[in-house]
């Protein structure tokens, strides 16, 4: 998966295939489909990689309010889709016909652990106000529309994402 993912940041997606990796990580093309049946199979994996990559905020991040979760891991994303150029935009025509499905099942696989992340860092702030949840406003469906505001802000190429923040803090702080 490093070679993989080293070959999508540097040439992207579309120089992936089983021959070039096989070649990079200095093994036999034989054995490479001992892991990975077919192509699809590997750029799901190394997709599913990426994603990871893109998303995972190191375990220190926890515990801290939660605009500052949101503002690192905004950051975060920032800095990796830098590491990976036009992987947004190619990732869904990189993967053929019935691959696609499995494809995007592995992004939602990622952008669940993200949904998951942000309400457990939702969750750990004891400055939010008690009250700011409820039935009409769970603290799931917060996370959900932190998360969609997150990849608009992304896809628009935005630099910062302080207006976010600062309508969370409005929203689920007492005195902010």
């Amino acid at each position: 998966m490093q070679v993989c993912r080293r070959l999508v940041s540097e040439r992207g997606l579309s120089a992936l295939n089983m021959r070039t990796v096989a070649k990079e990580c200095g093994t036999a093309l034989g054995t490479l489909y001992n892991y990975y049946s077919d192509k699809d199979e590997l750029v799901i994996a190394t997709i599913a990689g990426i994603w990871q990559d893109i998303f995972h905020l190191p375990q220190e991040e926890s515990g801290v309010p939660f605009t500052e979760y949101v503002d690192r891991l905004f950051r975060r994303v920032r800095e990796m889709s830098g590491k990976y150029p036009d992987f947004f935009a190619a990732h869904s025509a990189a993967v053929a016909g019935a691959g696609r499905d499995k494809a995007k099942s592995a992004m939602d696989r990622c952008f669940d652990d993200i949904r998951h992340a942000l309400l457990a860092a939702l969750k750990s702030d004891s400055a939010i106000n008690p009250s700011a949840f409820s039935g009409a406003l769970s603290e799931e469906a917060f996370a959900e529309f932190v998360l969609e505001n997150i990849i608009l802000l992304l896809s628009a190429d935005k630099q910062s994402c302080s207006a976010l923040t600062e309508i969370i803090s409005r929203t689920i702080y007492t005195d902010r």
